[in-house]
């Protein structure tokens, strides 16, 4: 009886995507774009990435998270934002792209 508790515990506490990234686009310069996902525990500090490279909070990225809902924000998005934006937790990633359409003024 034991054995089954623990597998049963076991399969419930692992951690997985309630919602994952999704692809956001553009259609013009200067605008905001919001990259959302939740995961299935709460309290875990993300990671996020621009391609490979790592991102921190800034005028430019807004990182936010409440309970296991997790946020970037990228503001004043130009042609040099267009890329795959990543979030991970150790080895859980998410991954979504960000095309920003439009002219260079």
């Amino acid at each position: 009886m034991l054995f089954h508790f623990c597998l049963l515990f076991c399969a419930v506490d692992k951690l997985g995507y309630l919602r994952p990234l999704e692809d956001v686009t553009l259609n013009d310069i200067g605008l905001s774009a919001e990259f959302e996902c939740e995961i299935s525990k709460e309290g875990l500090k993300a990671e996020w990435f621009k391609g490979d490279k790592p991102i921190k909070a800034s005028d430019k990225f807004n990182i936010t998270s409440q309970g296991g809902v997790h946020r970037l924000v990228i503001t004043d998005c130009q042609g040099e934002d267009d890329a795959k934006y990543t979030i991970a937790f150790k080895d859980v990633k998410s991954t979504a792209k960000l095309s920003v359409k439009g002219k260079c003024q």
